[in-house]
């Protein structure tokens, strides 16, 4: 068994995973984890995290394999694990098993956009992918079929981008629910807000897709909390294409267990 840590930009997240399923992630390219992960916000002080993750981990020699992008938060819990686990921290590479880093500086990527592409990567069978991850930030990374990533986008999300619009207009009300989103012409404040914040997002992955499809079009491969949202904009939008757009929410958890695969047989 091994257990999963992602340490995002609002929560953490974990997964554990059973030796079972690791090898039949490995051996038969099974293309789905199971969905019972667990996680907490950073109101918990770093001992109250441990002690939660703890919970799903049956002995000391269970590895934990940890990908972060809040290390003022991971650092201190990753040093109290570290007294008691056998700890494997990873970071973004210029290449991983096919997959070519676009960046100068790897280290310098988010290990969750790297982590995402490998897993895009696993998934796309050698054909050109985006991947758009919709969470806190909204990340969009383009790679060719050859494995070559071309370099991505990385803007505010949704909720990020509806706060500072109203944080900074007088007139502008979001109102107190959701409307019902689409990419049509709003014929309300409520709705000229949402839609026009979908819209621009669901503009620019389908123009990215258009200039990645000389050799077809590419799979689009979508998660974060606001991914499946956006997937299904994406499918009204370019329908015929349909069978290419996905929404896969523990994308970098299986970017992760890929990864760790390879790194934990070094350890």
């Amino acid at each position: 068994m091994m257990l999963l840590v992602d340490f995002g930009n609002t929560r953490t997240k974990w997964l554990a995973v059973s030796d079972s399923d690791a090898d039949a992630w490995a051996v038969s390219g099974e293309n789905s984890l199971n969905q019972e992960w667990r996680a907490c916000g950073y109101e918990l002080s770093a001992i109250q995290i441990v002690e939660q993750i703890s919970k799903d981990l049956p002995s000391s020699s269970t590895p934990i394999v940890v990908a972060s992008v809040k290390p003022s938060v991971s650092e201190p819990i990753v040093d109290i694990l570290r007294e008691k686990y056998r700890v494997h921290c990873v970071v973004s590479e210029s290449a991983f098993e096919g997959l070519v880093n676009a960046y100068s500086d790897p280290t310098a990527m988010g290990i969750d956009r790297w982590l995402a592409m490998i897993a895009g990567y696993r998934r796309s069978q050698g054909q050109s992918f985006i991947v758009v991850d919709c969470g806190t930030a909204i990340t969009l990374d383009a790679v060719l079929e050859t494995g070559q990533h071309m370099g991505g986008f990385i803007l505010p999300g949704l909720n990020k981008q509806l706060n500072a619009l109203l944080s900074n207009t007088e007139q502008v009300h979001s109102g107190q629910i959701r409307p019902e989103v689409s990419v049509e012409l709003g014929q309300n404040t409520q709705t000229c807000v949402f839609n026009g914040i979908v819209t621009q997002i669901v503009a620019l992955v389908e123009k990215i897709s258009r200039q990645l499809s000389a050799n077809g079009f590419p799979k689009v491969i979508l998660t974060g909390g606001d991914g499946e949202l956006i997937k299904d904009l994406l499918i009204k939008e370019i329908s015929e294409e349909s069978e290419n757009i996905t929404y896969v929410p523990l994308l970098v958890f299986e970017g992760l267990l890929t990864n760790a695969l390879k790194e934990l047989k070094k350890m």
